[in-house]
């Protein structure tokens, strides 16, 4: 009879996770995308999870409640994403236990905003990189060059750049260091702190730049390119070596320092819910409003254009999107003007609209052009190839920086607008990008 309790309980819980799933995919499966490092979060999630104490009053529905209540005014993925992962955490809590933290930080580091922040606000570090190697090849006597993120040697281009990290070494780190804390959680039976962990990735955030910067420096001395079977494995094994190995021993020397006074039970059983009805009512009130809030991202509503100074674009044919993005077209040139959004939301970044196209970006570099900071590239897409720019305006003041355009607009300034210039060469787009009507345009 207990054994049959015991089944009807995993089943239930089954459902109870299922089903805010299934809505989720259901309404937001446009948006689906499975990189490595979201798939290694998901593989790794039974083993990272651990039941510290019974059921207790948990934070993780609260936290659900304030993500979804938020886009009943304002649509993100990233707020759809927390508002049923922390469902999901909070049904967890409330029929197994109190959780340890690396479920809590597994959700996070595999969230749509990390990835952007990998992909979009870590350009400056890849920058970086890229002087850096150039200086530190250029000391032991080599003739090399950086351009943005591109180092030439010999006519051959080595770039950093998201694709070429490791298997995406930023966020696939975070994620084997998890991995890692809980090998020592289950081996000591005790958990980690939540600045223990902190802590620790960033470290781990710190070993993986340390790991990256070593691959592009090898790659460049040797001369591997990406077509070589070499490429992803170099990647792959600084990832190994030089972030994930003395990670390992840093957690093993600190768990064997630290207090043993966290002690984790061993009774993995699912308890039955304290206070059915109240459960039950707060896991409903969950489920109405990630349906409610979903419905945004079925039913695409048109977004209102800009009400722009465009007059002296008249010799280009404009057309507007369901999502408020402006199109300026002629035969030299295609012109888009996107809306500002929110602090908190994702900018329509040109790095992922010209993806959904087929290009990939090369050669991303800053400049400086008519006393405007830039970003340029090339887009390739086979053998077709495009010039592109863009930067963030609100009217009286021009950015490039994620933080910069966010830190003023919470302290009050107007939005910003993402213009992005493209052209078939060069020169056309440096002159468009001269042109006197871009200050007075807005």
């Amino acid at each position: 009879m207990e054994k049959r309790t015991s089944i009807n309980n995993h089943f239930l819980l089954g459902g109870l996770l299922l089903i805010p799933l299934g809505i989720f995919a259901y309404f937001n499966y446009d948006n689906l995308y499975f990189p490595f490092s979201l798939i290694l979060g998901l593989l790794s999630l039974p083993y990272v999870l651990r039941i510290m104490d019974a059921p207790k009053l948990s934070f993780y529905g609260g936290l659900s409640l304030v993500a979804l209540g938020v886009l009943l005014f304002y649509k993100s993925n990233s707020l759809y994403y927390f508002g049923l992962g922390f469902l999901c955490l909070w049904v967890l809590e409330r029929s197994r236990g109190q959780l340890n933290w690396l479920p809590f930080f597994l959700l996070v580091v595999c969230s749509p905003v990390v990835g952007n922040v990998s992909y979009i606000w870590s350009f400056p570090i890849r920058l970086r990189l890229s002087e850096w190697a150039t200086q530190a090849l250029q000391f032991i006597g080599m003739d090399v060059v950086a351009e943005g993120n591109v180092i030439w040697m010999n006519g051959q281009s080595f770039s950093v750049d998201p694709a070429c990290m490791g298997l995406n070494m930023l966020i696939t780190s975070l994620v084997i260091a998890l991995i890692v804390f809980a090998y020592f959680e289950h081996k000591t039976n005790q958990s980690f702190r939540f600045w223990e962990i902190c802590l620790g990735l960033l470290f781990m955030l710190f070993l993986a730049i340390v790991g990256n910067f070593t691959r592009l420096l090898a790659l460049i001395i040797f001369h591997i390119l990406p077509e070589h079977p070499l490429h992803d494995g170099i990647g792959m094994m600084s990832l190994l070596f030089y972030a994930i190995v003395p990670f390992y021993f840093l957690v093993n020397f600190y768990s064997k320092k630290r207090k043993k006074e966290i002690a984790i039970p061993k009774n993995s059983s699912i308890y039955l819910f304290s206070n059915k009805s109240i459960f039950y009512g707060c896991y409903g009130i969950l489920l109405s409003l990630l349906i409610m809030t979903g419905f945004q991202f079925r039913n695409q509503t048109n977004i209102l254009a800009p009400k722009l100074s465009l007059s002296s674009f008249q010799n280009y044919q404009q057309s507007t999107a369901k999502d408020g993005v402006l199109k300026l077209e002629n035969d030299s040139a295609i012109i888009h003007i996107k809306p500002p959004v929110q602090i908190f939301q994702g900018s329509h970044d040109p790095r992922f609209c010209w993806q959904g196209s087929g290009y990939t970006f090369q050669s991303i570099k800053r400049e400086i052009v008519n006393k405007r900071s830039i970003y340029t590239a090339i887009l390739q897409n086979g053998e077709d190839q495009l010039y592109t720019a863009w930067w963030l305006d609100n009217g009286t003041h021009q950015t490039i920086e994620e933080w910069e355009w966010r830190w003023q607009v919470a302290k009050g300034a107007a939005g910003y607008y993402l213009i992005n210039i493209t052209t078939e060469n060069r020169a056309e787009l440096i002159q468009l990008l001269k042109d006197k009507r871009w200050n007075n345009w807005l």
